[in-house]
């Protein structure tokens, strides 16, 4: 409905038209009249970042392409908090220096990311720079339905481009923002649809043809590129607090953790057994979730290397402790069910968070490939 309304359309909104001049009743109609635009731009926006969301959690396409948001970005927030038409005005014109305002559309910071960096003030950097995020995974999604070289390349520089973005303009959602970059980068290198059918979701036969997908994919330079995006997004996900921790970290969690669970048992496995008694470099064992280092980018381009994750580390990141190897698929599983705050949340809103740490609770008894034996 809002797509049809025009809601979508750039040229359906007028933006502001305000002038330090106008006062009283001309002011308030200005104000209403915005006000009632910047409604509907938000509800399109927050739809498109909600379908986004329930696209990741449920491995389907989106209904709306992100393309089609050739709609301006939300404004500051403080304009949009504003109680009356005077605070309004001088927000207003506090952001907006001189000069019209050129409105600038979702559409336009697909095609360039580096927008944000030079956005005006007066429209709202970090709702862009997630509203960016959500359009490709979008996009990631269509590319795991219509897989194409071109494309991975594209969807990996646009991410390499909000990275950028992301270590520039540090804010309170910069974490927020890190630990979507890295799941969506996860996504793009790996074939999560797999994972889930060789985990036993649609049965013995799908998760036989799943795994041995899973097989041939888990040999490849992307797997390893997945999995070190995986091991980025549970160093983010220790910095979530436990206040903002909702259902769909809980979710972000357990993508992750299939992702490790699976290269953990067929690839990583592999690589340690190979490893041992080589005394070189390419057997050196490095940790995941913690700053990239030579040891991550070497693994991930020349397969050497032992790769593991850290153990007994706080939510905050603080105290490193010991370190499991991806091989060890039940110590690796159950150390990454402890992200989640099962104990500190309690009532009905909060039963995916305990049905997720259930479901990987399961995951960590058994081994992927069970169902071919």
């Amino acid at each position: 409905m809002l797509r049809y309304g025009g809601w979508y359309r750039g040229a359906t909104f007028h933006g502001i038209n305000l002038s330090p001049d106008d006062h009283g009743e001309v002011l308030e109609a200005k104000w209403r009249n915005w006000v009632e635009e910047e409604s509907f731009k938000r509800i399109v926006f927050h739809m498109q970042v909600h379908c986004s969301k329930g696209s990741l959690t449920t491995g389907t396409r989106m209904p709306v392409s992100c393309f089609e948001l050739l709609l301006p970005l939300p404004y500051h927030r403080r304009l949009w908090t504003a109680k009356t038409y005077l605070e309004w005005k001088q927000v207003y014109l506090t952001l907006v220096s001189h000069g019209p305002l050129q409105k600038i559309s979702a559409r336009q910071v697909l095609a360039n990311p580096l927008i944000i960096v030079s956005l005006p003030d007066v429209y709202d950097s970090d709702c862009a720079q997630l509203i960016l995020l959500h359009c490709i995974s979008s996009m990631t999604r269509d590319y795991q339905q219509y897989l194409t070289v071109c494309e991975e390349q594209r969807l990996h520089r646009l991410l390499q481009s909000t990275r950028m973005i992301n270590e520039s303009h540090k804010s309170q959602d910069a974490v927020h923002r890190s630990l979507l970059i890295e799941l969506l980068s996860m996504h793009v290198f790996a074939p999560f649809g797999h994972f889930e059918l060789a985990a036993g979701r649609e049965g013995q036969d799908e998760a036989k043809a799943a795994y041995r997908s899973a097989q041939i994919w888990s040999k490849s330079c992307k797997a390893r590129q997945a999995v070190s995006h995986a091991g980025q997004a549970v160093r983010y996900l220790r910095e979530i607090p436990l206040s903002q921790f909702t259902d769909f970290h809980a979710i972000i969690t357990y993508q992750v953790s299939i992702c490790l669970w699976i290269y953990g048992a067929i690839a990583a496995n592999d690589a340690t057994s190979s490893a041992r008694g080589i005394p070189s470099i390419m057997s050196q064992q490095f940790a995941l979730d913690t700053d990239e280092t030579a040891k991550s980018q070497q693994w991930i381009i020349l397969n050497g290397g032992i790769p593991a994750i850290c153990q007994g580390v706080s939510r905050n990141g603080a105290e490193e402790g010991n370190q499991i190897l991806l091989s060890s698929t039940q110590e690796v599983m159950v150390c990454l069910q402890e992200l989640l705050p099962r104990e500190a949340l309690t009532g009905q809103s909060h039963v995916l968070i305990s049905s997720v740490y259930d479901l990987m609770s399961a995951l960590s008894t058994v081994r992927p490939g069970i169902f071919l034996s």
